[in-house]
């Protein structure tokens, strides 16, 4: 009979660690992967600072929730035609409206931002008193996608409409003389100021009031209820109202560098 000696201790616990390890990569091969962060891809609109203010606030509720957001700026209507695609996992924010006309994109019922639509001129200030109807049988600017300008220039009689992709571009078609108004979201003062342009004046009152939404994809419905949850926690913590406090202050500043009174 053969006499063996015993094994050291310490050969024995790290065979059985390595043993262990080997196992676990045999069994759980995605096991690391699993770990991992998951990402959504969100499309918003290049060079809009009212996107961008919402930009902030997607980006906390998915982290929130365990997911990292891969932001996609692209043009308005093609990133809303991605969304509504599933080439990406939804709009950071659109007005609510959006709904109607895109079946495969879901609106968190939760609202993000609150904003208007106003009319810039190149000039003098002017007054609207009757809204929309007031623009009847003017040129108008606009920048397409923004589907509740779209909407509603549409359905005015003797509107002769202008569209650009960027904000700037409509800005220098109004400086042009090319339309008589701007219809933009007010925070278009912040653009027109990243864009060094002057000279602008905002029309009163203000042409419509809107509430902004998050949406997502239908493939994504099962993250909805956790992100309505988590922008109720964000309201309650007054998150919201300070993004819409430093919204509406960046526009004040924005406004008193590109108007008139500069």
């Amino acid at each position: 009979m053969l006499d063996y000696a015993p094994l050291p201790r310490s050969f024995i616990l790290a065979f059985r660690s390595r043993f262990a390890a080997l196992l676990t990569v045999v069994l759980f091969p995605f096991a690391s992967e699993a770990a991992e962060p998951q990402v959504v891809t969100l499309n918003y609109p290049s060079h809009e600072a009212l996107a961008a203010a919402g930009s902030d606030i997607v980006v906390e509720m998915y982290r929130r929730i365990g997911y990292q957001v891969h932001e996609s700026r692209l043009p308005a209507r093609r990133s809303i035609r991605e969304s509504e695609a599933g080439d990406s996992d939804g709009e950071v924010m659109r007005a609510a409206e959006l709904e109607q006309r895109f079946s495969e994109l879901i609106r968190v019922p939760e609202p993000l931002l609150e904003h208007d639509i106003v009319a810039f001129t190149a000039g003098n200030p002017a007054l609207l008193a009757h809204g929309w109807d007031d623009l009847r049988g003017h040129s108008i600017c606009a920048r397409m996608g923004i589907l509740l300008v779209e909407d509603k220039l549409s359905v005015l009689p003797g509107v002769r409409v202008s569209l650009a992709e960027e904000t700037e571009q409509v800005f220098h078609m109004l400086k042009a003389g090319r339309c008589d108004y701007a219809v933009l979201p007010r925070a278009a003062w912040i653009e027109a100021q990243q864009a060094g342009i002057t000279g602008l004046a905002e029309a009163s009152p203000v042409l419509t009031h809107f509430v902004a939404y998050h949406f997502v994809n239908k493939r994504r419905a099962m993250l909805v209820p956790s992100l309505a949850a988590v922008l109720r926690q964000l309201r309650a913590e007054g998150y919201i109202a300070r993004a819409q406090a430093d919204l509406d202050a960046a526009i004040v500043s924005a406004k008193a560098d590109s108007s008139l009174t500069r």
